[in-house]
């Protein structure tokens, strides 16, 4: 959405207002993302609890970790617990790279509307 609304910067207006309007659809979108990672995280920290209840605390970690570590490889897996924390990692993974996106599309939005200010100013 922001890579989108940022090409509407070649159109000036006189006063800003497209930059503004770019900007805040860059904002919203990294804000949307990091909100999308923090339910993520949430999702999948609460898929420790059935690992560590039949395995164990100790154990239940570390298969927790082995699993996050290379989620594709447990997504099928017969053990519904595995696949529930594969699934969660892979969403979590996901969102960590689409916060990591909009954040760079808000900083290089950010690194040419303050060229373009100086360029005219």
């Amino acid at each position: 959405r922001c890579t989108r609304v940022r090409l509407m910067l070649n159109v000036n207006d006189g006063n800003g207002a497209v930059a503004d309007a770019a900007e805040r659809a860059c904002r919203s979108a990294l804000h949307e993302a990091v909100t999308a990672l923090r339910a993520t995280k949430a999702k999948l920290s609460e898929t420790l609890e059935p690992l560590a209840y039949a395995y164990g605390k100790t154990d239940g970690e570390s298969l927790f970790e082995t699993v996050v570590e290379s989620p594709s490889s447990y997504l099928n897996d017969s053990r519904p617990a595995f696949r529930e924390v594969a699934a969660a990692a892979a969403a979590h993974e996901k969102a960590i790279l689409a916060a990591g996106q909009a954040r760079m599309e808000l900083e290089a939005f950010l690194t040419q509307r303050k060229a373009e200010a100086q360029k005219g100013g």
